[in-house]
């Protein structure tokens, strides 16, 4: 997961890495501007206390479909078991669609998540609205390709690796099998 505490350290250690292998010293040029530079204290590289954090996660389905919607509210919630959140501080959204998931996933963020999960590619275009809106919340899609396109920092994509796991099933079918 990409956290955002480390934006800033990770933009600067990258500048500086360019700074210093592609071009002269600053210093030599006689061009050195720290104007809007920002010193970093250690406070602000620091992600919030677990017991502080708040998700949102929002579904297309409900838990009842089978298949990869089940498999995603499962792993919420056992994600959510493995880092000691409780129940209110991850606020599930079912049935939401690529027209109402603008609305839905900045409710989320007015309700307190920081950090939001969408579970269906259709939302993307909606996601992108609501993080323009809502720059200290973080969005992650699922599937999503235009956020490593768009100008936000508070947008994410991630996938999932369903191939991997339908090969163990079927590997796990086949040897099961009797016949």
């Amino acid at each position: 997961m990409k956290m955002r505490t480390h934006r800033p350290l990770a933009a600067l250690l990258l500048g500086a890495l360019l700074l210093t292998s592609c071009a002269p010293a600053a210093e030599e040029r006689g061009d050195l501007d720290t104007a809007g530079i920002k010193e970093l204290s250690f406070e602000e590289l620091q992600p919030p206390a677990m017991s502080e954090l708040k998700i949102g996660v929002l579904y297309s389905g409900n838990e009842d479909l089978p298949g990869d919607t089940a498999a995603l509210f499962r792993g919420t919630r056992e994600s959510a078991e493995a880092l000691g959140l409780t129940d209110d501080q991850v606020m599930e959204k079912t049935g939401i669609t690529a027209e109402t998931s603008e609305a839905a996933a900045a409710e989320l963020s007015s309700a307190g998540c920081r950090l939001i999960f969408s579970t269906d590619a259709s939302f993307e275009d909606g996601i992108l609205r609501a993080a323009a809106e809502s720059p200290d919340t973080d969005f992650c899609q699922l599937g999503g390709e235009k956020a490593a396109l768009d100008m936000l920092d508070n947008t994410h994509n991630y996938n999932v690796r369903l191939p991997e796991s339908y090969f163990g099933a079927g590997t796990l079918a086949a040897v099961k099998t009797q016949s």
